[in-house]
């Protein structure tokens, strides 16, 4: 039982993904690089003019009185507001020239309006008993453009009266019954945004977005198109490379492709989400091999 067990974890580790996350390095799109966004629509790649590739946004960590004209303090600091003279947002030679005006520390209560009050780099802010305050955690806003816009690692959603609230509804005035909550597959609502959510992948089914973990009975789990699959009693993803035929593999287009030359199911490197399906896998794999080892500590007590 237990050499069995010890195969199994050796196969599971065989069979995680080994494809390289795509970086801004990697791209040679300009316009692909520009659009290139985070969770939470952050720029994460520029294009370099001077050398012609594309590379990760880099936000020197100075003090933001160390910067001295509009453009340095609003594109290249971090955390900083340019408090003076404001020139074409069109024009970075005016702004570059421009040293009418200071550069100053950014905080939530720098804006001093409900319109004005806004997130920015990681920091997250929303408009409370009239005064624009930090928050920490989805479960704290209190207005739906503050949820919608959240600068958190895991992204929010909007719920009033039990409906998602969509982004381009972000405005809505109801806030009174707002529930701001961790974005889940449930929350999209649309076939079209049904892809991933928060690292994790998700799919349609029966009118509505789900994810495999929410099946908890081997015959609701095994229904998925073959997205899931039943093991220790829990209702996991399917890798690219457990696919046998291409007929299945294909019905994973957005995170597989069929090697036709190797006759076999691959990770699509040439997907975007890519780096969200692959660490979506690590993590459940590891849960895994968590429950085996526990599994053969209490095989070898008895």
């Amino acid at each position: 039982m237990i050499y069995i067990l010890l195969t199994s974890i050796l196969q599971i580790q065989a069979k995680s993904c080994t494809s390289t996350p795509i970086t801004c390095e990697s791209i040679v799109d300009i316009d692909l690089c520009q659009t290139i966004k985070d969770y939470n629509y952050n720029s994460i790649c520029e294009w370099d003019d001077y050398n012609y590739k594309c590379s990760k946004v880099s936000l020197a960590k100075l003090s933001c009185n160390q910067f001295f004209n509009e453009y340095t303090c609003k594109k290249k600091s971090y955390k900083c507001f340019w408090e003076g003279q404001q020139t074409s947002i069109f024009s970075e030679s005016s702004q570059q020239e421009n040293t009418e005006g200071n550069c100053v520390d950014l905080t939530c209560q720098s804006f001093n309006n409900r319109f004005s009050c806004r997130s920015f780099a990681d920091i997250s802010c929303d408009w409370q008993n009239d005064n624009c305050i930090q928050v920490t955690k989805c479960e704290d806003f209190k207005t739906i453009k503050g949820c919608i816009n959240s600068r958190f690692k895991q992204k929010c959603a909007a719920i009033v009266d039990g409906k998602v609230v969509e982004q381009q509804k972000r405005l809505a005035p109801d806030d009174l019954n707002l529930q701001c909550l961790i974005e889940d597959c449930k929350h999209r609502i649309k076939m079209a945004d049904c892809n991933f959510v928060n690292g994790v992948q998700c799919f349609w089914r029966n009118n509505k977005c789900s994810k495999c973990s929410d099946y908890n009975t081997y015959d609701s789990c095994i229904k998925n198109q073959g997205q899931c699959f039943w093991n220790m009693n829990q209702c996991q993803n399917i890798e690219c490379q457990q696919l046998s035929n291409p007929i299945m593999c294909y019905l994973k287009k957005g995170q597989c492709v069929w090697n036709q030359l190797k006759y076999k199911c691959e990770l699509n490197s040439e997907e975007l989400n890519e780096h969200c399906y692959q660490e979506y896998l690590s993590t459940q794999n590891k849960a895994l091999q968590i429950d085996i080892m526990l599994l053969i500590f209490v095989i070898m007590i008895y």
